[in-house]
């Protein structure tokens, strides 16, 4: 007999303010924290002729409104009768949420009535878009420009430009926007913390270039980097002697970043930023404040607080005299005043018992999830417009949608990463916005920020308490639709102790209190700590090498502003402690990346992007290979295309140690490897030489061996992706490694079990 409870979640309203403020053919009212973040940013134009720059922390409940603070600039300065003319940036952990947010605020002017405009030379672009906004009483006009700028909308703008190059669509881009500001024009640019590497890559031709530029500034970094702290002197002259660097680029690459980013930033849905995304957040916002040097305008948005995450950020601001804000949005669950942003909840907390323990059991209820989503969805059909299923491995997306398909025969609107590939026939070919879809499946795709109207229902898993608030979020936004919106969870049976005692009718802060007992706190690769250090630590430092080169041809106030990025750069090595001191054993060891590793290695993007053939449709495009690996079986590679099978999960592949004499120097080797950042092709190198491999579980027959396959690989150009080698030396490390694998979002990662004289990789070699 299934255990279950059953919780009733009241619904939040939000304090309205009373600011209310002419928008094209409407009116637009603010709430209360919006007003906040708007008279902060006409402080700010106030003070403008003085140090007028801040660093804002905002927190609000998940659909308050908080993406509409990126019209604050626009509305603080009608309201102080100046003219709007301002590029501002919205930085967001995901492309798809970019995207989103990009096309939400484009929906919101046209639901104003502001009149978009067709835009000469680039041909109406879906990625750059042009308002004509009449803002205030005064009946202020002007065009604002919102642009979505990601390495794959560059790509499609140098197909309508006709350009050559990345830095040619980005030049351009940059000319629109700011002849456009010069006018008086505001621009609002849509990106990814990806977004610093992008013009890095732009202003150094290409990618291996960028990698090279990046690799010498790691090494002067550790060079000018000791016990004793951080060398001044050490890192200007090994700068300078590097042929990697030219002055001309440093002035390129500066001036593109300053042309498009302007001097004010938003980090929006700032608690889905992970240990990958954070690093860049860092990079990104210390570079703003010190190229700005006091005027920086930095928000950064949040549903949960956020101090521990901005801790550096906001001690370099207060370093450099920037002010410190923190605006809270005033929220209820117990009934009165304000508005509505969530209905009540109905959540059925279904319980199993796990056959793992620990964090890694929450894994188990992602298989739950696939099993029961047919029998849950057809009840909940019942009573909502739109039923909404999240997972998050894609292979489950497609595995969900497949079973509604089969056993309802329902076609899901199927959203991963995969969204531009026909996977499957089971999925929609309609939109999860199409008032004709009653199902939609996702996963990280869809948990953060993205609206989707309708949602009365749905089915959660998540591994941890932040994402399944998140998700919770996405149901029943809104005070239009059926109440209470109904959710379903399954939870371990421990879970119970915290649950099932709860009174059965509780408040959101409740909830949230409830959850954050219920799920594990989210757990992090060690191996990734020094990998995050070097994310952070090495944008920061290429940035101060900018300054370095640019300095001498420039007036005598450049060698200040070059002080302080130095300065700055001092600052944040004492501030990481013995973290910074340890990259120099990384850098300076035996195993050393490949330019491309480098500029993998500190960027967010995937490890490498592949072709790849879907099996059963024959549908053809670009995907990343670390999805693909984690998730699909591939059959084989045909034409330097990678041909995967949707349908079957992925091939486990183990080495084995032979019973030789040289076992015990098999070990040593890998030993010395544990916990290192190597490239595949050194991994593979070492492993093919010292070990026999095996296949284990999912025959992969006649097609391909496994070394036959990590050969294809390598032929591929993809032996320079960095990996991660952890050694497990008993079972609890081995499943604490499987866990990390399961969820992570990561570099690829090697698992070693020597407690068995094994040696396997979950899915396959670049699982993460």
């Amino acid at each position: 007999m299934e255990f279950e409870t059953v919780l009733e979640i009241s619904p939040i309203r939000v304090e309205v303010g009373s600011t209310r403020i002419r928008f094209c053919s409407k009116t637009l009212r603010l709430r209360r924290f919006q007003e906040e973040v708007v008279e902060v940013f006409r402080e700010s134009i106030r003070g403008r002729k003085e140090r007028s720059g801040f660093l804002l922390s905002l927190e609000a409940p998940t659909g308050a409104g908080k993406t509409l603070t990126l019209l604050a600039p626009l509305i603080a300065a009608v309201l102080e009768g100046m003219s709007p003319g301002h590029g501002s940036i919205g930085v967001y952990p995901s492309r798809e949420l970019a995207w989103d947010q990009f096309e939400s605020i484009a929906s919101l002017l046209e639901r104003l009535g502001c009149r978009e405009e067709k835009l000469e030379g680039i041909g109406g672009s879906e990625y750059v878009r042009v308002y004509n906004v009449c803002l205030g009483d005064k009946s202020v006009k002007r065009k604002l420009t919102l642009a979505y700028v990601t390495s794959e909308s560059i790509e499609k703008l140098l197909d309508v430009y006709g350009g050559t190059s990345k830095r040619e669509a980005l030049e351009k881009l940059a000319n629109l926007l700011v002849f456009g500001r010069f006018l008086g024009e505001p621009s609002i640019v849509f990106t990814v913390p990806e977004y610093p590497y992008l013009l890095l890559e732009a202003a150094y031709r290409d990618f291996h270039s960028a990698g090279y530029w990046i690799s010498e500034v790691a090494r002067c970094f550790s060079k000018a980097l000791s016990e004793n702290g951080f060398s001044r002197d050490s890192f200007i002259e090994c700068i300078w002697g590097s042929e990697a660097l030219r002055r001309s680029d440093a002035r390129e690459y500066l001036k593109l970043y300053t042309s498009l980013v302007g001097d004010t930033i938003f980090f929006d849905e700032f608690h889905a930023y992970d240990s990958l995304s954070l690093p860049a957040f860092q990079a990104l916002a210390v570079a703003a404040l010190v190229e700005h040097r006091g005027k920086a305008r930095i928000v950064v948005s949040s549903a949960t607080p956020q101090d521990k995450n901005i801790e550096l950020v906001r001690k370099i601001a207060e370093k450099l005299g920037y002010k410190i804000y923190t605006v809270r949005a005033k929220w209820s669950s117990n009934g009165g005043q304000g508005d509505v942003i969530r209905r009540s909840t109905r959540l059925v907390i279904h319980y199993y018992v796990p056959t793992r323990s620990g964090a890694a059991a929450y894994y188990e209820a992602q298989r739950k999830v696939v099993d029961e989503a047919p029998r849950i969805v057809k009840d909940l059909l019942e009573k909502a417009r739109k039923v909404v299923v999240f997972v998050d491995r894609v292979s489950n997306v497609y595995a969900v949608a497949e079973k509604l398909y089969t056993e309802l025969g329902l076609k899901s609107a199927c959203i991963t990463s995969y969204r531009k590939l026909k996977v499957a026939d089971y999925c929609s070919e309609k939109s999860m916005r199409d008032p004709e879809t009653r199902v939609v499946v996702g996963n990280e795709a869809i948990s953060y920020g993205i609206d989707v109207p309708e949602l009365d229902a749905g089915i959660i898993y998540a591994r941890d308490a932040y994402t399944f608030i998140q998700r919770l979020g996405r149901i029943g936004r809104g005070a239009e639709g059926p109440e209470p919106v109904e959710v379903h969870v399954f939870l371990p049976l421990y879970a119970v102790n915290v649950f099932g005692f709860a009174e059965k009718r509780v408040d959101y802060r409740e909830f949230c209190s409830l959850a954050e007992k219920a799920f594990p706190q989210p757990t992090e690769a060690r191996a990734g700590l020094l990998i995050e250090t070097f994310r952070l630590i090495v944008p920061i430092a290429a940035y101060a090498a900018n300054a370095v080169l640019r300095s001498i041809d420039m007036v005598k106030s450049a060698d200040v502003k070059t002080a302080i990025q130095l300065e700055v750069l001092e600052d944040v090595v004492r501030l990481l402690g013995d973290k910074a001191v340890k990259l120099v054993r990384m850098w300076t060891h035996a195993i050393n990346l490949t330019p491309e590793g480098y500029y993998h290695a500190t960027s967010i993007r995937a490890a490498a992007s592949v072709n790849v053939c879907i099996g059963s449709t024959g549908e053809c495009g670009l995907a990343s290979l670390a999805v693909t690996g984690r998730n699909f079986q591939v059959l084989g590679i045909q034409n330097g295309r990678m041909v995967v099978e949707v349908s079957k999960r992925p091939t486990r592949l183990v080495i084995s140690v032979k019973e030789t004499e040289s076992k015990s120097f098999k070990k040593n080797i890998l030993e010395v490897l544990d916990g290192l950042l190597v490239p595949l092709r050194l991994f593979v190198e070492l492993v093919e030489k010292n070990f026999t491999m095996v296949s284990l579980g999912q025959d992969v027959g006649g097609r391909i061996t496994p070394w036959g396959y990590l050969d294809k690989l390598l032929e591929l150009g993809l032996g320079n992706i960095p990996t991660i080698v952890r050694v497990a030396r008993d079972r609890d490390d081995e499943r604490y490694f499987e866990y990390i694998a399961s969820v992570g979002e990561a570099l690829p990662i090697v698992l070693v079990n020597m407690y068995n004289e094994v040696i396997e990789t979950i899915g396959l070699l670049w699982l993460l």
